[in-house]
């Protein structure tokens, strides 16, 4: 979006870009007025449409321009509609750190012992009690976001998603999920209220992180990592972590927010009186210089839409921008921040994007738990629809070629629509009703997803192409069917693209797709009814 020598407002300088990731740019800049070394949070210009979202951040970053605390990185500036060519936008000029993420201490070391541990949490608590006393909550507490000093002091950065705690949810009106899900608290995954007990949560999951070298849920999926969160089980740490600082995180990480501890304050002061009871000193020690060239110092914000890392955007349109590698998990996978759910059920007009994980993440886990990954056995007890495979009688029979070669199946007849060869034979039959773009964060087309309709059976189809340069790697799913519940997925093992059929006769379909890669995820959920 922007380049090196872009002067903004005649007096900040880009210089070279830190990270970028689902809601901007980060760059390194130099303040030419007062001749210092800053860090610029560019806003996507995209997220300039949301009226509601920038009235909100620009409010809070007046908030979070207020706070003093030797842990929190400070916020010099705030710059609005900036022009730079076709793109308008606001940014944020913020303190530059010198420091190392904490997730390159983890990845360096492989696990941290429970006095380092705990005096990181310490330390970041009473950063994070002094926002939540000015009325502001984090929601994107993460190794990523926490950076060491070399004299091992930590400081919270990456406010950028920050909220006043007056009673928000986790969503944007464009329906960006802030956050980010290995370390996202279970109320915040489902939209609902956020509190500084979220923080507090996503501090537990930094610790168990810190303790066990990967976060506490990993999953084979790009959403088993939520639904593991929403409904499966306390992860449990290593038999080695002491058990007073295995408690502590228990209580931190508990899923009723009324569980956790009251406050961040109380949450520090428990860590010290742990550290205290084993007769250790509790400062964190600085981090040693590494072996190869030392990391870029990382910019007072980052906004992580790794979730890939280990711990994985929410990515979903989620995103954060990480400009560090979190530490490596049990499974590699990236999470999506962006969710699309219907406002109505009648019309593809009314519907707007909204958080569906509460609905979703239910029956995905279920899915999880039946077939070992977020794929489904369809209602013959078949394999998912994928590229070449038939679900049921009506599956895309027609492309098991395709299968085999890696190239998509042609139409029968010119006039076809080139998803609807991808149904399955007849392909004429099918007409495209619907399609939705996936994209990264930055909005950088990487599949699109079709509704086709048949009037000959009644019957729907849907399917997720990738683009030809998103590469192989990038998985995308689709699903179509008649009854809410369960979404039950196809994915595209590897292929350009995923087909489903669902040969019930309904007036209304639910249908969806998603695209993940290393920084995003794109997904949306919706429902269609013939007019």
């Amino acid at each position: 979006m922007l380049s090196p020598g872009v002067v903004l407002h005649g007096r900040y300088q880009l210089t070279r870009l830190v990270a970028a990731g689902g809601m901007g740019e980060v760059w390194r800049a130099d303040d030419l007025l007062l001749h210092r070394q800053i860090a610029v949070k560019v806003l996507l210009p995209a997220l300039m449409a949301d009226t509601q979202f920038i009235a909100r951040f620009r409010a809070e970053a007046r908030m979070m321009a207020a706070l003093r605390h030797p842990g929190i990185a400070q916020i010099h500036d705030y710059g609005r509609d900036a022009a730079v060519g076709p793109y308008r936008f606001d940014y944020l000029v913020m303190e530059f750190i010198d420091g190392t993420p904490l997730s390159e201490r983890i990845r360096r070391a492989g696990v941290l012992g429970a006095d380092e541990t705990l005096a990181v949490v310490a330390q970041v608590a009473d950063a994070l009690q002094a926002a939540h006393d000015a009325g502001i909550v984090h929601r994107d507490i993460k190794p990523n976001n926490l950076l060491v000093r070399p004299d091992g002091a930590i400081v919270v950065v990456d406010f950028g998603v920050a909220r006043s705690a007056a009673g928000t949810t986790g969503l944007t009106a464009t329906g960006v999920v802030l956050g980010s899900a290995h370390y996202m608290a279970p109320e915040q995954a489902e939209a609902q209220p956020v509190t500084a007990a979220t923080d507090v949560y996503a501090l537990g999951a930094v610790a168990f992180t810190c303790l066990a070298g990967r976060p506490p849920y990993v999953g084979d999926s790009p959403l088993a990592v939520l639904g593991q969160l929403v409904h499966g089980p306390a992860p449990v740490l290593p038999p080695e972590v002491p058990p007073e600082a295995a408690a502590l995180v228990r209580r931190a990480m508990a899923k009723d927010p009324g569980q956790r501890f009251p406050t961040a304050a109380e949450f520090a002061a428990a860590a010290r009186a742990v550290v205290t009871s084993r007769s250790v000193p509790g400062p964190i020690t600085a981090v040693p210089p590494p072996a190869g060239p030392a990391p870029e110092p990382a910019a007072a914000t980052r906004e992580a839409a790794t979730l890939r890392d280990p711990g994985m955007t929410v990515s979903q349109a989620a995103e954060t921008v990480a400009d560090g590698p979190e530490p490596p998990a049990a499974a590699p996978l990236a999470v999506r921040d962006q969710v699309r759910r219907p406002a109505g059920t009648t019309s593809p007009a009314g519907r707007r994007r909204s958080t569906l994980v509460a609905a979703v993440l239910a029956g995905l886990l279920l899915v999880g738990a039946v077939a070992g990954r977020l794929l489904a056995t369809n209602r013959t007890g078949q394999q998912p629809a994928t590229l070449g495979a038939s679900s049921g009688t009506s599956g895309p029979a027609a492309t098991s070629r395709a299968a085999s070669t890696g190239a998509a199946p042609r139409a029968t007849t010119a006039k076809v629509d080139p998803p609807a060869a991808l149904c399955g034979p007849p392909a004429s039959k099918f007409t495209v009703v619907e399609k939705r773009r996936l994209t990264t964060p930055r909005g950088d087309l990487l599949a699109t997803t079709y509704l086709l309709y048949s009037a000959v059976d009644a019957s729907h189809c849907a399917v997720t192409v990738k683009e030809p340069g998103a590469g192989m790697k990038l998985k995308a799913y689709v699903f179509v069917q008649a009854r809410k519940g369960v979404r039950i997925l196809s994915d595209d093992a590897g292929q350009p693209f995923v087909a489903r059929v669902d040969p019930n006769r309904t007036r209304c379909v639910y249908w969806g797709g998603s695209i993940d890669e290393d920084t995003a995820i794109d997904y949306f959920d919706e429902q269609w009814c013939h007019k």
